[in-house]
């Protein structure tokens, strides 16, 4: 092999590699737009009604204290630890005939100003006067009938220093679209 021919081989060689390395990252951006492109945010009040994609969403109450009533009569009302407070989101759901049910689903988070972010505490919830439905999707006990309301209710519990800090964000993953309130 002549010296010129071996200096062309890696040199071909690396121009190949790069080429499928870049047909492969081109690929990838291609498949992961999606995720890449933000989801479009509207804003609502507490009573207000936000359509998002083909769910309508009202946000019925945002309830913030140290202490709520528990799911069963009788029972002591329900507190966090010291410092903390419980947050509970009530919000009707109505879903048009457009909305594929098996892939409609959502995440409930509360955000604070600084980027902390909390999740539903289930635990919470189950103890909490509250709508039976915890979550958008649908349930074999309680299923999404399109057309018709369901309430939902959504419970955090977060430190006391945030509460005047924070909005209620919904966020419905089938279209990316969501819902952020301020109480």
């Amino acid at each position: 092999m002549t010296p010129a021919a071996r200096w062309r081989s890696p040199r071909a060689g690396f121009a190949a590699a790069l080429v499928l390395a870049l047909v492969a990252a081109g690929a990838q951006g291609v498949l992961s737009t999606r995720d890449a492109t933000p989801p479009v945010t509207s804003t609502a009040r507490v009573g207000e009604t936000a359509v998002l994609g083909g769910t309508t969403v009202v946000v019925d109450a945002v309830t913030t204290a140290a202490a709520l009533p528990a799911a069963e009569a009788g029972d002591p009302d329900v507190a966090g630890p010291a410092g903390s407070v419980l947050v509970l989101v009530v919000f009707t759901q109505r879903v048009d005939a457009t909305v594929d049910l098996e892939r409609h689903f959502c995440t409930s988070t509360l955000v604070a100003d600084d980027g902390s972010v909390w999740d539903t505490d289930d635990e919470l919830g189950y103890r909490l006067r509250r709508p039976e439905a915890s979550t958008c999707g649908d349930d074999a006990s309680d299923p999404i009938r399109p057309g018709e309301p369901r309430q939902i209710g959504a419970s955090f519990l977060i430190p006391a220093r945030y509460a005047d800090q924070v909005r209620w964000r919904l966020s419905l993953e089938d279209d990316r679209t969501r819902l952020e309130v301020r109480p």
